[in-house]
């Protein structure tokens, strides 16, 4: 069982990992129209360091979310909230083959 203070800072420090992830994909976005970066390994291996980076963002937002559904009263959305983001990790993982 996580103390609550130390689960709120594990699930705001992923959900800021998302946002500079979510600039990171901006930035390549640009860098790819650009043509700065012309080897499509490079960007295949960007896209799938943040597709990972972003599964593991999912994978801890969900373990506060859980958390907070086992101790602050069972709550739905709390249980809603948990699935969608297992669901993304899965999704993500699968698309970049993150899993063996």
């Amino acid at each position: 069982q996580f103390p609550r203070d130390l689960c709120k800072r594990s699930f705001d420090a992923a959900n800021n990992s998302l946002i500079i992830i979510e600039k990171l994909d901006y930035q390549l976005d640009i860098d790819i129209k650009d043509k700065r970066l012309i080897k499509i390994k490079d960007i295949e291996e960007q896209q799938q360091d943040l597709a990972l980076r972003r599964v593991r963002s999912y994978i801890n937002i969900a373990n506060a979310l859980s958390e907070k559904y086992l101790h602050d009263g069972k709550n739905n959305e709390h249980l809603k909230d948990f699935s969608q983001y297992i669901k993304k990790a899965v999704e993500l993982s699968k698309k970049y083959n993150l899993y063996e």
